[in-house]
């Protein structure tokens, strides 16, 4: 589910170099979910990139519809 994060967490996530954030669109372009991530090394080598998720949301009317 959602973390609970305040708006300066989000406004610091968005200062990290290593901070991926998406937002998935509607067909009117309104908002309707996002994803927080971070890219990290790989554990298996010191060249590969992996990412990890950290927060993800969609709107309670934009849920269970395949977003």
């Amino acid at each position: 589910g959602l973390s609970h994060w305040s708006s300066d967490d989000y406004l610091s996530e968005f200062s990290r170099s290593d901070s991926i954030i998406l937002r998935a669109l509607d067909n009117r372009s309104e908002i309707i979910g996002f994803i927080v991530g971070r890219l990290v090394l790989a554990a298996d080598t010191d060249e590969a990139v992996d990412a990890e998720i950290y927060n993800v949301g969609v709107r309670k009317r934009s849920q269970h519809k395949g977003c």
